[in-house]
């Protein structure tokens, strides 16, 4: 008497496996990185959309944040995500500059407090989305 059997991966097998794994990597990464990008926001909504006293605040500086697409960086569960602005006088007032007007150095954070403050909020959001792809 023959015996036979056939050998049937679990849950697709470990290509399936990694390919959500990978999947929950990217959805997290971007998850994490909106998070980040609505916290900026309202780090200048604080500010009445400005920096200082929100007198010159036009919307710009609060339009102008953007999140990238999440970018592979080499090999498989290496990526990255950008959040950041094309507005170059977000960079003085993160860094800190001379203030012609007011002759005085100056530097309100935005971009800080909102990558610090939403940290614990960053890891739920990726966790979230890394479960949901993976499905556990």
């Amino acid at each position: 008497m023959k015996i036979t059997s056939t050998f049937t991966p679990l849950n697709g097998g470990t290509a399936e496996v990694l390919k959500r794994i990978d999947t929950g990597a990217r959805w997290g990464l971007e998850a994490q990185g909106r998070v980040v990008w609505r916290a900026w926001k309202r780090e200048l909504q604080l500010r009445k959309g400005g920096f200082k006293t929100g007198a010159f605040a036009t919307g710009v500086a609060q339009n102008k944040i953007t999140l990238g697409p999440v970018q592979t960086l080499g090999r498989i569960g290496d990526y990255s995500v950008q959040v950041g602005t094309s507005v170059l006088y977000h960079l003085f007032w993160e860094l800190g500059h001379m203030n012609l007007f007011t002759g005085k150095y100056e530097r309100v954070e935005t971009l800080r407090p909102a990558l610090e403050d939403t940290r614990d909020e960053q890891r739920a959001a990726f966790v979230r989305q890394f479960r949901r792809a993976v499905g556990a």
